[in-house]
């Protein structure tokens, strides 16, 4: 086989984990069903590989602009992701089209120990290291606070990952994530969550735990703190800091599944700022200029949640009803202020999967506030196919 054909082949058989609400099956907590479903994927040896691509149609008006509509075609997702496993139970996962955003390798305890397998805890544990997709939320790099993987952004960066390194700690029904990482990135009070640029002098950590106590429920407990740094030092304050904490659960009864998601961000940072006086003698003379240094704090909070009950009509049709809202910054009141609600009709057949969705977006900081429509109508289109 020639080099060429070789990586085409690869390439092919890629996983596209196409980073939005949708990639994650919703019904999590379900049996698998007798025939192949969407997301199963295909395995050639130890090797696991999906493909997943979207279209979506969209026609809206923007806020205070209602006489100019938009119709356009275009899609969420900009990311190929791959994932393989060997014999060992060595996992690799990385982004072929970015690979210096997303390059994991997850190791197994008995790896290094082989006489750890059976044992509890360290038996299915493991290390992770490289630049790591950051460990949060019941979705991971699906985050769909705020009803959509377009407000989540403003929380968080959809694929948040960073330099670091990680234990997985499975324990009974549940699995532990504890991790470090560089840290996110700063500029001037303002912290985002992401991965855009992240700052080495100081590190942040946290944790995510999933249980399962029974197979038609599951809660998610996510937390991650970093110190930020001031200007003019590199000293550890608690009073400088960012820390966003999720809590995501769901469950089944029949046909009927529901789930929902919180999170929540505080953000506290000082930043020196030098002030030039002018200075003047008693006779109001100017003499000289006098920079004095003064120090200005920020403290403000980014939250934002959902809900959602889908419900399956039959072996192929489903019904899923979603709603949520985001504020990425309570100090002021703005656009990006969004409450979402939509509606989508879900058809999945073997290993093809089909989503159509209405959105209606509101630009409003509370309910009961003045709301300014965002995205009036929005129509998405979404195929998610299994090769």
């Amino acid at each position: 086989m020639t080099i060429a054909k070789f990586v085409c082949s690869m390439l092919l058989a890629g996983t596209a984990a196409s980073h939005a609400q949708e990639a994650v099956d919703l019904d999590a907590v379900e049996a698998p069903a007798p025939s192949r479903r969407a997301g199963d994927g295909i395995k050639a040896g130890d090797l696991k590989f999906n493909l997943y691509f979207d279209a979506m149609a969209v026609w809206s008006k923007s806020a205070g602009d209602d006489d100019t509509a938009k119709f356009r075609f275009t899609q969420q997702h900009q990311s190929l992701f791959a994932r393989a496993m060997t014999p060992d139970g060595i996992e690799v996962f990385a982004d072929i089209l970015q690979p210096t955003s997303v390059f994991e390798a997850t190791i197994p305890f008995r790896f290094f120990v082989p006489s750890l397998e059976g044992v509890p805890v360290l038996g299915e544990g493991g290390v992770k290291g490289g630049r790591m997709v950051v460990p949060f939320g019941d979705f991971e790099e699906h985050p769909i606070y705020g009803g959509s993987v377009s407000n989540s952004m403003y929380l968080r960066e959809v694929i948040w990952s960073d330099y670091g390194m990680g234990l997985i700690l499975p324990w009974g029904k549940t699995k532990t994530e504890l991790y470090a990482v560089n840290g996110i990135f700063v500029q001037d009070t303002s912290a985002w969550f992401g991965a855009a640029e992240e700052f080495n002098q100081l590190k942040g950590f946290g944790f995510k735990t999933r249980i399962d106590p029974v197979s038609a429920f599951f809660a998610t407990v996510s937390l991650y703190y970093d110190f930020l740094p001031r200007m003019d030092t590199l000293r550890f304050s608690l009073a400088d800091r960012a820390a966003l904490a999720g809590l995501d659960m769901g469950g089944k009864l029949g046909a009927l599944s529901a789930r929902m998601g919180v999170a929540n961000g505080w953000i506290s940072n000082r930043m020196p700022i030098v002030k030039t006086d002018s200075v003047f003698d008693e006779l109001g003379q100017f003499l000289d200029v006098r920079d004095t240094t003064v120090e200005r704090r920020s403290s403000y909070t980014k939250w934002g949640w959902y809900v959602e009950a889908k419900y399956r009509l039959s072996e192929h049709w489903a019904l899923r009803l979603r709603g949520g809202q985001v504020d990425p910054d309570s100090r002021v009141v703005g656009d990006d202020d969004l409450t979402n609600v939509n509606l989508s009709a879900i058809w999945a057949k073997g290993p093809v999967d089909c989503r159509l969705t209405y959105f209606r977006n509101f630009a409003t900081h509370w309910p009961g506030s003045t709301s300014r429509p965002g995205n009036l109508h929005r129509v998405l289109l979404e195929t998610f196919v299994s090769i």
